[in-house]
């Protein structure tokens, strides 16, 4: 009877740590996803910055052609 109940709670304690390093490989997937889009915004926004840029260089331009 006791060694039933052992063997079921190891079994217990072996699911439980199967669950914990899945949670802490999932946790470490979102923090790389995270990361990555975090890069990716910081890409964008500096290709925004550019585009605007040349918007206005653009506009001035168009502006001295029009005088």
């Amino acid at each position: 009877m006791l060694k039933n109940k052992q063997q079921e709670l190891e079994k217990k304690i072996q699911k439980l740590e199967t669950n914990q390093s899945d949670l802490r490989t999932k946790l470490l997937e979102k923090t790389k996803t995270k990361e990555n889009l975090t890069g990716e915004v910081a890409h964008l926004n500096a290709e925004n910055k550019k585009i605007e840029q040349l918007i206005k260089k653009i506009q001035s331009k168009k502006e001295e052609l029009e005088k």
